[in-house]
């Protein structure tokens, strides 16, 4: 296993490395990283992380070009825009797709890609030095809280990955938004580093959200059907007005237990806890922090408690992976 930081990439044979999967920073999340046109890498993401099969994998290129190869037919106008606003950055587009994109990377019978430009130069540099677009799902076990750190990969993965490519803490801090054109409705399908109200400005149009699915529906990009982001200790997450009482009710039922909360600054809680993770002052610091505060209480405490965010802005991807960590939802 090999370490090397993102600055000194240039430095590392990264052909060699990438014969299999390689773990890249990004500004959302890290990712485990494979070329698209390595099968075998490709079905090791899946065996690494234990992810399910059917679940797609988003494409990373390093500029337009490389959609070339990749999309079938027509970009969409409102795609156009949206790529000139927020490419590169935190936001998937759900493209059609040629024949001959793996059905590794979109899941068996789906007729599109997700596809996103990452926002770092370097790492888009190093995507331009491979040569093709990479797949990189977040580089944890399937399942887990997603890693905004390289140690947090490295306490899930260790050995089974060759090499990691240290960036930092991950700026954002939690997935790309996933957008798309479906029937003639576009749809956030994950909400994420780009808000609601920031595509609908850029696009004058309606967006609706459909982050979730049901069990028999296909999947046509990750983050809406399987259990995602959880710790292994459980996660109350208290909705509604009556959530002071409710920790207060709950704190008594796990007295004897060691009670870690994710504290946002600005509210005043009913009880003390055992452990605190500050959250941050804005909505931008609890996205970026969400994921690291899971993990950190995790470690130590036996059950976490979450107050709930407001369904706007950052809010809106915040309550996704909050939702869908959550052991109980408290309303």
């Amino acid at each position: 296993m090999k370490i090397v930081k993102l600055d000194e990439i240039d430095k590392v044979d990264i052909q060699s490395y990438f014969e299999d999967v390689v773990v890249i920073p990004t500004e959302t999340v890290y990712g485990l990283a494979a070329r698209i046109d390595n099968e075998k890498a490709l079905n090791n993401i899946f065996k690494i992380k234990g992810r399910p099969s059917d679940n797609p994998l988003i494409v990373h290129i390093s500029d337009r070009d490389m959609l070339d190869n990749l999309v079938d037919g027509d970009v969409p106008a409102e795609y156009s825009i949206l790529m000139d606003r927020f490419w590169p950055g935190p936001l998937t587009l759900l493209f059609k797709c040629k024949d001959s994109v793996s059905r590794t990377l979109t899941g068996k019978d789906i007729s599109t890609i997700a596809v996103r430009m990452p926002k770092g130069e370097k790492i888009r540099d190093l995507i331009k030095r491979i040569g093709v677009p990479l797949a990189a799902p977040s580089a944890n076990t399937s399942g887990k809280p997603s890693p905004t750190r390289v140690a947090h990969v490295m306490d899930d993965l260790g050995e089974r990955v060759s090499l990691y490519i240290d960036g930092g803490p991950c700026e954002i801090g939690i997935e790309s938004t996933v957008f798309g054109i479906i029937d003639n409705s576009y749809m956030i399908l994950r909400p994420g580093g780009v808000t609601k109200e920031s595509i609908e400005k850029a696009i004058n149009k309606k967006v609706l959200v459909k982050n979730k699915v049901e069990n028999s529906d296909i999947l046509i990009c990750p983050g809406q059907k399987y259990k995602h982001y959880s710790p292994e200790h459980p996660v109350y997450l208290f909705t509604g007005s009556t959530w002071r009482q409710n920790i207060s009710k709950y704190s008594q039922v796990f007295e004897n237990m060691k009670i870690g909360i994710l504290k946002r600054r600005g509210l005043e809680y009913p009880i003390e806890f055992y452990k605190e993770y500050d959250l941050g002052e804005c909505l931008q610091d609890c996205t970026r922090n969400i994921f690291a505060g899971l993990r950190v209480l995790d470690r130590s405490c036996d059950v976490i408690f979450v107050v709930g965010f407001e369904l706007e802005k950052e809010g809106l991807a915040i309550m996704d992976r909050l939702e869908k960590a959550a052991s109980h939802i408290i309303d």
